[in-house]
């Protein structure tokens, strides 16, 4: 059954993609007086350029009503939540309770998120502000179907992510529900799958573009000896500035606070490093998916600091702890990169700084499943998890 709402999801998401590109495809190509052969064969004739009017308001209504049903989820989540911090119901065996002023503070997120949305939808002044917050820094244009469509998609998907987690009871809520599910590789593996998915239809993948344009708008190519050298220098570089945080929070912070702070994100990194080949596989699904997503197909619209700051909140299992800081930081090292030479240099320095991570927690864990760390020596694991980019 999970399967197949996911499967439901993803299609209604390629739904929206497509049609976006579609609006866009005709809008753009229309205004211009150039003869492409690649997707559309335009001519200057009058007749033409009614019909594709015709059918850019066709598809752009459509779109509408797209983005529309993407909004209601946010607003159906703020309904549920503000029913019960109103009606409270016994909570199920299953589940635990919400409390009222949390279910308060997720009705007003999921309120905030739609209405917000919804104007981003059909108030075109609201994206013409939108546009100047981010100014040079990135492309993004007010009247673009798909740069549109992307911003209402992430903004949705942030705070399904936050009203998720609070419903959940925060970072313990999260890490007792990570533990029950047994976090492993194929979870990795399908968000590889999705996030790929969504990045390479949202540039327009035979809608738009073909493979070659694709793969030169994600900034994607075969790894030079610039995009090895730099993205491993970067991802040590990254490193040496983790373990020097990591050391300060170690100092300030109380083993205790360690723990709770690092609750989620250390059954993410026993999950996963629990095997060699099994942080392979996660190091390299994260270090793929997210690169291409965040920095191939949003960096480029949205400029690096909207970008870093929306791959930082998406990271859930830091819930604002200091880990948010760490990834913050790590995020934007690999945006710089990537704006400097290639996605496919991002990638090499994210894969290697998640890998040499993941494989710290398989020896350590190794270690202390022999008993070999003395103890309080746990504490270790806990910070290496603490920083960990999933």
């Amino acid at each position: 059954m999970q399967w197949i709402l996911i499967g439901v999801v993803i299609g209604y998401l390629l739904m929206v993609i497509v049609v976006a590109n579609q609006v866009d495809g005709q809008r753009f190509v229309r205004k211009s007086r150039m003869k492409l052969a690649y997707p559309y064969n335009v001519t200057d004739t009058g007749g033409d350029v009614a019909i594709e009017r015709v059918q850019e308001m066709s598809r752009d209504g459509l779109l509408s009503v797209l983005l529309m049903g993407t909004v209601s989820v946010p607003l159906l989540f703020s309904g549920g939540a503000l029913m019960s911090a109103v009606m409270p119901m016994p909570a199920p065996n299953e589940g635990p309770e919400i409390a009222a002023n949390t279910a308060l503070v997720v009705a007003a997120i999921g309120m905030i998120a739609g209405v917000f949305c919804g104007g981003l939808v059909f108030y075109r002044p609201l994206r013409e502000r939108i546009a100047r917050l981010i100014g040079d820094r990135g492309t993004f244009n007010p009247d673009s179907a798909v740069h549109k469509t992307a911003l209402v998609l992430a903004l949705i998907f942030l705070a399904y992510t936050l009203m998720d987690i609070l419903l959940v009871g925060g970072v313990a809520g999260y890490a007792e529900n990570l533990e029950e599910q047994s976090v492993g590789a194929s979870d990795a593996l399908a968000n590889l799958f999705i996030m790929v998915f969504v990045a390479f239809a949202g540039v327009g993948l035979t809608v738009r573009r073909p493979i070659r344009a694709v793969l030169q708008r994600l900034s994607l190519r075969l790894p030079t000896l610039e995009d090895v050298l730099w993205g491993i220098g970067t991802a040590f570089m990254c490193l040496v500035a983790i373990v020097m945080f990591s050391t300060v929070l170690v100092l300030v912070f109380s083993p205790e606070a360690l723990e709770q702070q690092g609750a989620a994100s250390e059954q993410i990194a026993r999950a996963l490093g629990g095997s060699l080949v099994v942080a392979f596989l996660a190091a390299f699904s994260a270090a793929v998916g997210e690169e291409i997503l965040f920095r191939g197909a949003l960096q480029p619209v949205f400029g690096i600091f909207v970008t870093t700051a929306f791959f930082a909140l998406l990271h859930t299992q830091y819930a604002f702890t200091p880990g948010s800081l760490a990834i913050l930081l790590v995020g934007g090292a690999f945006a710089v990169l990537k704006e400097r030479y290639s996605t496919t240099a991002a990638i090499i320095a994210h894969f290697t700084y998640n890998f040499v991570l993941l494989g710290s927690a398989y020896f350590l864990l190794q270690a202390e499943e022999a008993g070999l760390l003395p103890d309080g020596a746990e504490s270790i694991i806990l910070v290496t998890s603490l920083i960990l980019p999933f």
